[in-house]
């Protein structure tokens, strides 16, 4: 008896076939990460008189592998996964004492704690959803990434943060679309994760955990119905932490030469004694010669009785205020 050999491509192609999977589509990226600093004087123990690639934290690095896939299993229907995997490389102790993403471990006895375990290897499912159309509505659900003004993935760092949710696009109304979402789970190492900004982007090991204490709900309009100008609302109800709104307009005129802005915030926390906090923001820019003049101003106000701003509630770090998007000494501030 002769047996025959199959290869991997013969074997995918026999289970696409099999199971009617259309339009498979696999992606990937490698991403490498090495940052170092230099520290006079006594910040911290940690920290004191540490000079350029020591092993100590002043020295973060971090190579990341991602791959996934999409593919249509049904018509209408279409699903996607993408996992991601970090090392350090084994540098440790030699050139490296830190990691830029994942190294805050989150159980009970190590929050908000820089841990051992961060320079390990790490991997985990940072995508796994099924996405279903019919018409000019789309209902995603799983783990993915959001692009919301308050809840949002974060593409600096090494690593991506991504939430479990439910999310539903309309587009019915002419130039418009209406968002819907019920946020459960995140993986972000924010306010909402540990109390405290992390910097970090996502918790050790990607670990999801609930988004606040009871989920959230989110609504928001998108409209482009003047030219040039988008125009948009979101509504946020974080269960027993916070209610917020975000309105906002961008208009570009004189064939996208002049670009005008102006945003409006307000965050109703619920803890006892806490009282809300609410900012704007206008910015200007102008494209000439290939260069863009950028100004920016926003004012808030003073938050009291509670930590709540108007960064990223999923990372406590990065936020779509103007003052932020447009500032490098910003970058990364709460705004």
């Amino acid at each position: 008896m002769k047996l025959g050999k199959l290869s991997l491509v013969a074997v995918m192609a026999l289970g696409t076939s099999a199971f009617a999977i259309d339009n498979v589509k696999v992606n990937g990226e490698a991403k490498v990460w090495y940052q170092t600093s230099e520290t006079d004087g006594t910040t911290t123990a940690s920290t004191n008189g540490l000079d350029f690639f020591e092993d100590g934290a002043n020295s973060m690095a971090e190579v990341a592998l991602t791959v996934g896939a999409t593919a249509d299993l049904l018509p209408n229907l279409s699903a996607g996964v993408r996992a991601v995997g970090l090392t350090t490389l084994g540098l440790e102790k030699n050139l490296v004492g830190m990691v830029p993403a994942a190294r805050y471990d989150t159980t009970p006895a190590n929050s908000a704690d820089l841990d051992a375990g961060a320079l390990n290897d790490q991997s985990w499912v940072r995508e796994l959803y099924l996405a279903y159309t019919m018409g000019k509505t789309t209902v995603k659900i799983g783990r993915q990434e959001l692009a919301t003004p308050l809840a949002f993935t974060e593409k600096w760092n090494v690593v991506d943060n991504t939430f479990e949710a439910a999310v539903l696009l309309n587009n019915d109304i002419q130039d418009t679309t209406l968002v819907g979402a019920w946020v459960g789970k995140h993986n972000g190492s924010g306010a909402f994760a540990n109390g405290t900004s992390t910097n970090t982007t996502v918790v050790q090991g990607g670990k999801f955990s609930t988004f606040g204490t009871d989920g959230a709900y989110a609504a928001g309009a998108i409209n482009k119905s003047l030219p040039g100008t988008t125009v948009q609302g979101w509504y946020y109800n974080v269960c027993n932490i916070a209610d917020a709104y975000w309105l906002q307009a961008d208009a570009k005129l004189m064939d996208n030469m002049v670009e005008l802005g102006v945003q409006y915030a307000n965050m109703a926390p619920v803890a006892s004694g806490a009282k809300d906090t609410s900012i704007y923001a206008v910015k200007a820019a102008v494209n000439v010669a290939n260069s863009n003049f950028y100004a920016a101003y926003s004012s808030a106000d003073k938050a009291v009785g509670s930590t709540v701003n108007f960064s990223n509630v999923a990372t406590g770090d990065k936020s779509m205020i103007y003052t932020s998007l447009g500032s490098i000494y910003m970058d990364g501030e709460h705004t």
